[in-house]
């Protein structure tokens, strides 16, 4: 939480100017005075007339001392309590000031509404699908790191031995991406284990939500594998490799899933339209496939609301429930990511043996 003090963009309101418009010399004098003349007029005693007049002066003193210093209170949102501590911090350090007492406080309460039912799923739901974004972060490594083992065999020659052995490039290849796969589909459990443990209901609270998911993860490793190992032809350095890869798997994935969901969502129907056409293109990135399927299967239940809302509404207002539930293995939703991992799984692993067989293999396999 942070309190900036004398925002110029805040509006103010400069008490002392309505008073001086009445044609009285200072307002704190004005109160004392007009206070005390109705405490009279309503018979209060002379002790308790003065104290009412003495505190409407000081209450009005503070008006002019902050009146004009209008104070902006930047703070998390989550943080229900934020505001009313603030104000309460804020009223602390006026009274402190006035009266001179090192110890003069505010107490505040706070005591905030309980979300709605709808909130509460809104809420989950965009949990969830922000922990599905980060989850493109760790896979993006994860994938390169892929290649470190074949580039590394290549830089050694042991590639060459085994081919010069009688080993076909294609059983070479076929190998090492089953390998990896078995690699990454120890990651893809132990991952979807964590997300029952930590109760993701977004992406394993049902059985089918759960089954697309461990599906989607495994089909992810499936294309990212030999992709990864179309990547490593132009590479004769391992470290280089997982460096390089980690950008690009980074960029094809977290950065453009979050891209495609801010077009898609946008309240401008060209831009959204814009954002539909692209997603055609980024599909063709596994890592994007992964984040767009675990978006869909978190956001299965609910509708995006991507129309301009008014200030009075909440951003707990984005997801609204449709009171369906839908398979996450339909075509909308992950079962068009699914079926386009596995189509890449073959597709680049026959562009990988392409290559390799091909007149560019003294290219990129150049040691």
């Amino acid at each position: 939480m942070a309190i900036v003090a004398g925002d110029p963009k805040a509006p103010t309101l400069n008490y002392t100017h309505c008073v001086a418009a009445a044609g009285h010399d200072t307002a704190w004098r004005f109160a004392e005075n007009v206070t005390y003349e109705f405490a009279k007029v309503a018979s209060v005693g002379e002790e308790d007339a003065r104290f009412y007049a003495t505190a409407a002066g000081s209450a009005v003193r503070a008006l002019e001392r902050y009146g004009n210093e209008p104070i902006m209170f930047l703070h998390n949102t989550s943080s229900h309590h934020a505001v009313p501590a603030a104000m309460a911090a804020t009223h602390s350090a006026a009274m402190r000031n006035i009266t001179g007492i090192p110890d003069a406080h505010v107490t505040a309460s706070s005591h905030p509404l309980p979300l709605t039912t709808e909130e509460e799923a809104s809420l989950r739901v965009w949990m969830n699908t922000l922990a599905a974004f980060f989850l493109l972060l760790p896979f993006s490594y994860l994938a390169a790191t892929y290649a470190a083992f074949v580039v590394k065999e290549r830089a050694t020659q042991a590639m060459l031995l085994q081919l010069a052995s009688g080993c076909d490039y294609r059983v070479y290849w076929l190998g090492a991406a089953i390998w990896e796969w078995l690699n990454h589909a120890l990651v893809c459990f132990a991952t979807w284990i964590f997300f029952f443990i930590f109760d993701l209901t977004s992406v394993v609270g049902t059985t089918d939500k759960a089954f697309c998911t461990l599906v989607l993860l495994l089909a992810y490793g499936a294309a990212a594998v030999p992709l990864s190992f179309i990547y490593s032809l132009g590479f004769t350095d391992h470290a280089q490799t997982i460096v390089a890869l980690s950008v690009v798997n980074f960029v094809t994935g977290f950065v453009l899933v979050n891209l495609d969901y801010v077009m898609r969502t946008s309240e401008h129907a060209g831009t959204a339209k814009t954002g539909e056409g692209l997603a055609h293109v980024w599909r063709i990135f596994p890592p994007f496939l992964l984040g767009e399927g675990l978006i869909m299967i978190s956001t299965s239940e609910f509708a995006i609301d991507v129309s301009e809302r008014d200030e009075d509404e909440s951003w707990l207002d984005t997801f609204s429930s449709t009171g369906d539930k839908p398979s996450p293995f339909e075509w909308e939703l992950a079962g068009r990511p699914v079926f386009l991992l596995l189509i890449q799984s073959v597709g680049y692993f026959a562009l990988l043996c392409f290559l390799h067989g091909s007149s560019f293999r003294a290219i990129f396999t150049a040691a």
